[in-house]
């Protein structure tokens, strides 16, 4: 109930403390921040309230699914903390499978990696990279990602 008795300014300050536990790195934790100061500005002396902050989410109807279910977990996150859930409008990501990339294509992928003039080892490299994105489904960014992750420990 202390939250409640708390002015704007002091009850967003808190919450930009609480999003320190909450996050584990920095992205989210500012993208956090950013959009719960929107939303106290929204506000302005009012204190927030379920209404109001469907009030507030219903300005981005307009923004991809994904987009309004991640803006509606951060007010929804906020508005359980502060003690008035807003649980009846809940907003879920898509569920958007990724295009498949036809079998010949990857053949011709391959092909083109064992024709082109360059090292052999890097030749292996390349079409086992390929192969380990066509039979294990990982995507793009997390199979780049590991090989940025892995070679920063070589």
């Amino acid at each position: 109930m202390e939250l409640k008795t708390l002015s704007n300014a002091d009850l967003f300050e808190r919450w930009r403390r609480e999003l320190g536990f909450r996050y584990r790195t920095e992205r989210p934790r500012k993208e956090a921040i950013r959009f719960a100061s929107l939303f106290e500005k929204f506000l302005g002396g009012y204190p927030p309230s379920a209404d109001l902050a469907k009030q507030f989410l219903s300005r981005y109807l307009d923004r991809k699914q994904n987009t309004r279910a991640g803006y509606y977990a951060q007010i929804a996150m906020l508005m359980k903390w502060y003690g008035d859930p807003i649980d009846d409008c809940r907003v879920s990501p898509a569920e958007e499978m990724p295009e498949l990339v036809n079998s010949r294509d990857l053949d011709r992928i391959e092909e083109a990696i064992r024709n082109r003039k360059t090292h052999k080892k890097l030749i292996q490299r390349d079409i086992l990279l390929v192969r380990t994105l066509r039979y294990t489904g990982i995507r793009r960014a997390e199979a780049a990602q590991e090989q940025y992750s892995s070679r920063r420990w070589l």
